[in-house]
């Protein structure tokens, strides 16, 4: 409870409120990032990709992790600004209530 408390204090300050923001984004393009992320990670180190498994070291990894998160929350934001979900979401959207979902903001 004392490190849950300390975190919400940390929440209220100023560069807080300006620095997570834009990471609400990710959240609406949860699917659509965790599968991008998917595809690109596999690509990345197994075998029918770039087969780098084991051979990057754990701060290697730690940057890359970074980089892919980077322009993700890039890619989100900028994709957020045309259309109302990210392109997985509309597409479970629109299986799940049997009819196209509109994709742009009204």
């Amino acid at each position: 409870m004392f490190f849950l408390y300390h975190f919400l204090l940390l929440l209220q300050r100023d560069i807080w409120q300006r620095i997570l923001p834009p990471l609400k984004t990710l959240g609406r393009t949860a699917l659509t990032n965790y599968l991008l992320q998917t595809v690109v990670c596999t690509l990345n180190f197994y075998s029918y990709g770039f087969g780098m498994y084991g051979k990057l070291g754990p701060a290697l990894g730690v940057v890359l992790a970074f980089i892919i998160f980077g322009i993700q929350t890039i890619a989100s934001n900028l994709w957020l600004k045309y259309f109302k979900f990210g392109p997985m979401e509309w597409i479970w959207r629109s299986f799940t209530y049997f009819a196209k979902t509109p994709e742009k903001e009204d």
